[in-house]
């Protein structure tokens, strides 16, 4: 995977990461990553798959891209890292309370769980975090390791052997020269994913030709690490096992896997075990696959908008005033809204939807004579990212009239409260009528009688 600066377009970062072959200690503004793997070995003979043993970073803030970050198996402690050629060693035993052991480094953040014992602790997660926003997260199960990469958000100057993660097919399996490689590709838009038929071509005329050389790979910090020379990942004559009647229609494997509804990570499921035969390691990987896949498929989506008054919208009303609030909603990536009222104070809101206006929702307050502050949450959500819209009503009262404030000038007329109307002036043509106090309906009248 190679990764350029943010604004650079597809063609200016493939130009930029076509040489990602040779050795990248002079190309600091570039965002480098490699992985290596080893065959799988069922017993001492047979070796039918290749697992991920390690993973090779530059990033451009971490040590201003002079320095790499490299992490490998473990026997023992699970993972270990490098800075360069440095082994970082984590204070496992201080920071009590805490959960993770964690190293500042120069642009980069690194956690790790405190405990090691694979028998407390099946999966071991840890997660590197670069300033730039890429985001590394390594799972190991059973000795193996599942890295996960997430590029800085609003970046889309990356790529990799598949292309740049963004759904178009047409810059996936490109090789080195620019050739696009004719892979049959099945598609599948409500699972949003895809499965590639002819894994055999994949390995011989695409995965061989992008494998790194001595010169240009970034574990050549490792070297001297005992197990992790060069010519020990470099293979040539290997040829794993790819998918058959045997490994496909496995029942065992099958009954194993059939829990995982996506198609392309129960049938990867039932590969793996149909080769490694180890149960708890193909769960581990499966499991993985599935939370990275939720992660993925919310990083990539837009969720839904909110026109007109917003996700905070705010009302005054008087004593038993009714109001309607517009919750006018839209979805760039078009998918379906949906709403629910997730707060109702004292239930007096109701939420329904414009059947006209798709996407368009109507919150009606249905009024109250005690004064307070009422809200209502609705959770809008496209069955990806809920967003919150507030809306807020503010309830008001008349004043209350005492007698004690009746004028002692005029007792033998009193203040009286009328109801909202307008009556012809009390009296004679000489009478007068003046509307005072107006609060929650009623109306506050003064009347003056002269010439009595």
């Amino acid at each position: 995977m190679c990764g350029g600066p943010v604004g650079f377009s597809e063609e200016q970062v493939r130009a930029l990461c076509s040489t990602s072959r040779r050795r990248l200690a002079e190309d600091h503004d570039r965002t480098a990553i490699h992985y290596r793997f080893r065959p799988f070995a069922v017993e001492a003979d047979i070796q039918r798959g290749t697992v991920t043993v390690g993973i090779a970073i530059q990033d451009p803030t971490f040590y201003e891209g002079t320095k790499r970050l490299t992490v490998i198996l473990s026997i023992s402690d699970r993972l270990h890292v490098y800075e360069d050629d440095v082994r970082i060693i984590f204070d496992l035993n201080g920071m009590r309370g805490k959960r993770k052991a964690v190293q500042l480094r120069s642009g980069a953040k690194i956690e790790i769980p405190k405990e090691t014992d694979r028998k407390k602790l099946r999966v071991f997660v840890m997660t590197i975090s670069f300033k730039s926003g890429l985001k590394v997260k390594i799972s190991e199960a059973e000795g193996v390791m599942n890295p996960a990469v997430t590029k800085p958000r609003g970046n889309n100057a990356f790529v990799g052997l598949l292309g740049q993660g963004d759904g178009n097919q047409t810059n996936e399996f490109i090789t080195l020269d620019g050739t696009v490689l004719p892979i049959d590709i099945t598609s599948d838009a409500t699972e949003n994913s895809l499965l590639a038929v002819n894994d055999t071509q994949i390995f011989f005329s695409f995965g061989n030709e992008w494998k790194a050389q001595k010169e240009s790979s970034l574990f050549g910090d490792v070297e001297d690490v005992p197990g992790q020379d060069f010519n020990s990942f470099d293979l040539d004559e290997y040829v794993p096992e790819f998918g058959n009647d045997q490994t496909v229609m496995n029942p065992i494997a099958e009954g194993i896997c059939a829990e995982y509804e996506d198609t392309f990570i129960r049938q990867s499921c039932i590969f793996d075990f149909s080769i490694t035969g180890n149960e708890a390691l193909v769960r581990s990987t499966s499991d993985f696959a599935v939370e990275e896949k939720v992660i993925q498929t919310i990083l990539v989506n837009t969720p839904p908008g909110v026109r007109g008054g917003g996700r905070s919208q705010n009302r005054n009303a008087g004593a038993s005033e009714v109001f309607l609030f517009d919750i006018e909603s839209f979805d760039i990536d078009g998918d379906t809204i949906t709403a629910n009222l997730t707060r109702n104070d004292d239930s007096l809101f109701e939420l329904s939807e414009k059947i006209s206006v798709p996407g368009t929702f109507e919150v009606r307050f249905l009024g109250t004579s005690t004064a307070g502050t009422y809200r209502a949450h609705v959770t809008l959500t496209d069955d990806i990212i809920p967003v919150l819209v507030t809306t807020t009503v503010k309830v008001t009262t008349p004043p209350t009239t005492h007698p004690s404030e009746t004028p002692s000038s005029s007792p033998s007329i009193s203040p009286t409260l009328s109801p909202i109307s307008t009556s012809s002036p009390v009296g004679n043509d000489k009478s007068n009528s003046n509307i005072g106090i107006i609060a929650g309906g009623l109306v506050f009248l003064n009347i003056v009688v002269l010439g009595l």
